[in-house]
């Protein structure tokens, strides 16, 4: 199966029949097994020990980091 991710609608193509169809259900079920499977990750932009939270919500605030701010106790 072929997953479209992008603006707008998300949408499944089936190679077989060729037809898209909008449904979310689906992606979910993707997201899923890929989550299932250990395939996601997620970017961590910067990573503060607890004593620096309040310059991680800072940073957060003014930078819009791409990817998570990390607070580690």
């Amino acid at each position: 199966m072929r997953v479209r991710v992008g603006c707008g609608p998300r949408r499944i193509t089936s190679p077989a029949s060729n037809a898209r169809a909008t449904t979310a259900g689906s992606i979910i079920g993707v997201s899923a097994e890929a989550a299932t499977a250990g395939r996601l990750t997620t970017p961590i932009a910067r990573r503060y020990s607890l004593d620096d939270g309040v310059e991680a919500a800072i940073d957060y605030a003014r930078r819009h980091p791409l990817g998570k701010i990390v607070v580690t106790v």
